[in-house]
């Protein structure tokens, strides 16, 4: 699933925290630096024989620091690491403001489409 995907590689590369936008609590401090990510659609794209055949998922990605310069290097890094790794990133990302006055937050919309089959080989969507 791509969601799994996402988060995998965002731990791995940047080795800090990823959440589900909204899913820390009020009283929880932030870490120093983080993601969240949101998935705003997940659609049917294509169809044979009616049944889907692709599934398409668009992903708001939020990264959150205590420091400018690092909201901005991490989320332009991010973008490039995800369009290798087969994310469409449409947007080059906007400035969200972080619910603590103390971070800073960017934002890119993200896209990946699984398809039932690749090279030749069935698989779930």
């Amino acid at each position: 699933m791509a969601i799994k995907e996402l988060v995998k590689l965002l731990r791995n590369t940047f080795k800090c925290n990823v959440f589900r936008q909204g899913s820390l609590s009020e009283n929880t401090p932030y870490p120093s630096r983080f993601f969240t990510y949101k998935n705003t659609s997940s659609d049917y794209e294509d169809y044979a024989d009616d049944e889907e055949t692709a599934l398409e998922y668009e992903v708001n990605l939020y990264f959150y620091s205590n420091n400018i310069e690092d909201v901005f290097s991490t989320i332009d890094i991010a973008r490039e690491n995800l369009k290798n790794a087969g994310w469409i990133c449409p947007t080059a990302g906007i400035d969200i403001p972080a619910d603590n006055a103390d971070f800073y937050c960017r934002m890119i919309k993200i896209i990946k489409t699984e398809r039932k089959i690749q090279n030749g080989r069935k698989s779930n969507i």
